[in-house]
């Protein structure tokens, strides 16, 4: 009985103690298309993780299995792609969608936005294409999507608001917040909903619509008014991506501590966090 205790113990003592997984920070780039990654600390750059990917990439979203990306141009006519997180298993096809190009996974979806304003969702073995999940003119001209537990946002483009509506589609927002100039980028933790400007300046506001703050990180652009294209948040930090200085930029959760340069990736378009492989 004592040598059966030790040896059940002896196998549980491993797991016990297992490393966490590693945290990585993923991005897309054109001129080559790619996507990139590296370590939450900006060390371990690799701007070619995932390599000789035809098209336009656009966005990207990581969940515990896989890194998926949107694509409007390839395969035609647009798709949604994927790979495992140590970068094997690479399938640019995963979903034909048609022009998409903010992505956001879930445990249990994709969403995307269409060019022309639409959101679409697929269930995550790629079964169930829904192109018009949340149709026009409810949604007007959705750019960015983000998914948490209960709600599916978007950014209005145009109108400088973000929208929102249930996760089964229902009881949508078009105005859930507005703050005038125009949004880009679009994120959400269990707290928050972030959003990137033109102004070159990220806001943030509650789940609750209110504290609504346009001016939450400053001093993100470095030559005045630039385009923060991909916006992404973790436990400590907030990421965004300059498309025009070619630059991952990071500060603390709580706004402070901005670093513009945290990262030089490449011609950057969508940015994501998550797990890895490798």
């Amino acid at each position: 009985m004592r040598k059966l205790l030790a040896l059940v113990a002896a196998l549980l003592v491993p797991l016990a103690f297992a490393p966490p997984a590693e945290a990585f920070i993923y991005w897309t780039t054109h001129r080559p298309d790619a996507i990139g990654r590296a370590k939450l600390n900006g060390n371990a750059v690799d701007r070619g993780f995932i390599n000789d990917l035809g098209g336009s990439l656009a966005a990207l979203a990581v969940d515990d299995t896989y890194v998926y990306w949107s694509n409007p141009t390839n395969p035609q006519p647009g798709a949604i792609g994927r790979a495992k997180l140590d970068g094997t298993e690479v399938n640019e096809s995963f979903v034909s969608t048609g022009d998409p190009y903010w992505i956001a996974v879930s445990d249990a979806h994709v969403y995307w936005t269409h060019n022309r304003g639409r959101i679409g969702r697929v269930n995550l073995d790629g079964t169930q294409v829904d192109q018009e999940f949340i149709k026009p003119p409810l949604v007007g001209a959705a750019t960015a999507v983000a998914v948490n537990d209960t709600h599916v946002y978007w950014t209005h483009r145009y109108n400088g608001a973000i929208g929102r509506a249930r996760l089964n589609g229902g009881r949508v927002e078009r105005k859930f917040v507005t703050f005038g100039a125009r949004p880009e980028a679009l994120a959400v933790d269990d707290k928050y909903v972030y959003w990137t400007n033109n102004r070159g300046r990220i806001g943030r506001a509650k789940l609750d619509g209110t504290r609504v703050n346009s001016r939450f990180i400053t001093g993100v652009a470095e030559r005045g008014s630039e385009s923060l294209v991909g916006l992404t948040v973790n436990a400590r930090h907030v990421y965004w991506a300059n498309h025009d200085t070619h630059k991952i930029g990071r500060a603390k959760l709580d706004g402070t501590r901005v670093n513009p340069r945290f990262i030089r990736a490449g011609h950057l378009d969508g940015l994501a966090v998550g797990p890895g492989r490798g």
